[in-house]
């Protein structure tokens, strides 16, 4: 079966679905509702800016995140998705926010 990352069948063209049933996280079997063909629908896995490293393979989420070790530049590091067992990079993205408060006069 042919693979996809969008809805419009891979034989005919058409966007037509006639059947959808998840087969695993993030992967289905569509069946185009023109030429009855079956492929595989492969949604795309969010991996920007998430609370958890996130595998771009597989979108297993690394609870430990906090914990990983950056490599010698400080903002990255390769680590081995604990589900499907390929390796990815994973970068530290920070955002610095500010709070401020009232001085109370004397």
């Amino acid at each position: 079966m042919k693979e996809t990352t969008d809805l419009i069948c891979p034989e005919c063209g058409s966007g037509r679905v006639e059947n959808y049933r998840d087969i695993e996280k993030y992967k289905s079997v569509i069946t185009c509702a023109h030429c009855k063909a079956k492929y595989i629908y492969l949604e795309e896995i969010d991996t920007d800016y998430t609370r958890e490293a996130v595998c771009p393979y597989c979108g297993w989420e690394n609870s430990d995140s906090w914990e990983l070790r950056l490599d010698g530049d400080g903002d990255s590091t390769t680590i081995k998705c604990g589900e499907c067992e390929k390796e990815f990079k994973v970068y530290l993205n920070l955002e610095v926010t500010y709070s401020t408060e009232k001085i109370e006069e004397k």
